[in-house]
């Protein structure tokens, strides 16, 4: 069985040592294999790259990369073949011309395989050159996740980098009459992206606005949009701890909790509404959501949404101190709230205390909520619609 790697500072030291790169370690706060690395190649360019793809394939620049693969192929192919190319040989080229000549008794490319390869491009893409034409294009669609495999029957694909379905022109009438198209958000109008800055603190929602949010206030596929275009700005990071969340995986191993740590009494008055395995698993997976930060005018009893941000898992379930109190993971939030803060004790129970007494008085107005950012960005609420 092989070794486990352990991504930590000692590795990335000697990974810039083999590679001959410089690699500023002060900016790095926490190391895992998914963290991009910023360094400077051995040529004098300056890339990024995750830490787990330059243990793979080096912390070199995408020329030297490039310059790298290609003498290895020569390499390569002088040692096996005693050529830099191994199509140079006369016996490659004929090896070449074989499967052509059997499947169309030419040597060459005819205009029999061309019609041929017309032929495919038309049952696939609904014209004959894609290359040349402005058709051929992703469309994107908004589908549920509990309906993926239904759109995968009827021939959508999955976009690993965007995240989302899309359908190709010979089959966009099918899905587009049982799927809408995803339309791209540009900007949210009037979002004030400085609001409460970075910080990490407990955010706790009026009992009179519970169930207020944007979330429900708007249909599915506007918050899809939403979602997609606060993860986008800021690459996937969270804003707070800036973790990257792009990939859905697990903690290392250094950072996974374990059910011990867990608030004593959780059973006894949670049992039936959380589930302290599956709570658990959510808190040891990274991935990303969004958050919504509001002001609030006491004087005209006023919550107005001012910025909806990006944040890790964790970080989210510290600003949602209270529910996941109620989940049983209030150590780990708090063992959480010290780290990203560097914080002791004394501070977290002071902030408590704090927003609490915040969240007191706020229980005493009947809030009016007010989401002008989102309709202004021309997203309509339910009850407008």
């Amino acid at each position: 069985m092989s070794k486990k790697i352990q991504y930590n500072k000692e590795l990335l030291e000697k990974l810039s040592l083999r590679d001959e790169c410089i690699i500023n370690f002060t900016k790095i706060e926490k190391y895992n294999r998914e963290i991009k690395v910023d360094f400077t190649c051995k040529c004098g360019n300056t890339h990024n790259k995750t830490f787990k793809v330059i243990y793979k394939s080096g912390g070199f620049c995408k020329e030297c990369t490039q310059k790298n693969t290609l003498n290895k192929k020569k390499e390569t192919g002088i040692e096996r073949l005693e050529v830099e190319n191994p199509s140079q040989l006369q016996e490659v080229k004929d090896k070449n011309k074989k499967p052509s000549f059997n499947n169309h008794r030419v040597e060459n490319s005819s205009q029999e395989v061309k019609d041929k390869i017309k032929e495919t491009n038309f049952q696939n893409y609904a014209i004959k050159d894609p290359f040349d034409s402005n058709e051929v294009k992703k469309i994107y669609l908004i589908v549920p996740f509990e309906n993926k495999d239904d759109a995968k029957k009827l021939g959508a694909k999955f976009d690993w980098d965007k995240k989302l379905w899309y359908c190709n022109n010979n089959n966009k009438n099918e899905l587009l009459e049982k799927y809408k198209e995803y339309k791209l958000l540009n900007s949210i109008i009037g979002e004030n992206r400085e609001f409460n800055g970075s910080c990490l603190f407990i955010d706790l929602i009026p009992r009179t606005s519970w169930f207020n949010n944007v979330r429900s206030s708007i249909y599915n596929e506007d918050w899809l949009r939403i979602r997609k275009y606060i993860y986008q700005r800021v690459n996937y990071k969270c804003e707070c701890c800036g973790l990257y969340c792009k990939n859905k995986i697990e903690y290392d191993e250094d950072d996974i909790e374990f059910d011990k740590d867990c608030d004593d009494g959780f059973d006894n008055y949670n049992s039936n509404e959380f589930n302290i395995k599956e709570e658990l698993k959510k808190w040891n997976t990274i991935q990303l959501e969004a958050h919504e930060r509001w002001s609030y005018d006491n004087i005209n009893n006023i919550q107005k949404l001012e910025r909806i941000i990006a944040l890790c898992h964790r970080c989210h379930s510290v600003t949602h101190y209270g529910l996941t109190q109620l989940r049983g993971l209030s150590n780990q939030a708090d063992k959480h709230l010290m780290k990203i803060n560097k914080w002791s004790k004394e501070q977290i129970l002071n902030h408590h205390k704090e927003q609490t007494n915040i969240w007191i008085e706020r229980n005493k107005i009947k809030w009016n909520i007010d989401l002008s950012i989102i309709t202004n960005s021309c997203i309509k609420l339910k009850q407008l619609s």
